[in-house]
């Protein structure tokens, strides 16, 4: 018997309790395909949004994006203080302008845990 604690002895100590598991690469590759189409949203977002292409989104492009989801989901445009603390929120950096990587971390967050589904929604909702 070795005095080495290995994989396999865990794999059989803890069984199928689950949580200890290596993801399938099925589960791997649906993460990634959630995460591709994650950044895919992202980006048309941000690129409908950026209108003089500057590779960020200004304050006034933010607030359009804002009210364009907001009106879309049937709710009023956003007040001067949910807008302060979008953006306040979002501009990680401190620039005072809205980045693609802030722009997908915002959809990451708008969509929660993603089905598959609910992001097909989502594109055919906003475009």
């Amino acid at each position: 018997m070795s005095d080495f604690v290995t994989e396999d002895n865990v794999q059989k100590v803890v069984g199928g309790l689950g949580g200890f598991d290596r993801p399938s690469p099925y589960d791997r590759k649906r993460k990634s395909i959630v995460q591709d189409k994650i950044d895919e949203i992202a980006l048309n977002i941000f690129n409908k949004y950026d209108k003089d292409k500057s590779g960020y989104l200004d304050k006034s492009e933010t607030l359009k994006m804002l009210d364009d989801i907001l009106i879309n989901q049937g709710r009023p445009k956003t007040t001067i203080s949910q807008f302060n603390r979008f953006f306040a929120d979002y501009d990680k950096n401190g620039d005072g302008v809205i980045s693609r990587k802030e722009v997908t971390a915002f959809v990451k967050k708008f969509l929660g845990v993603p089905e598959d589904d609910k992001i097909e929604q989502l594109v055919q909702k906003i475009f």
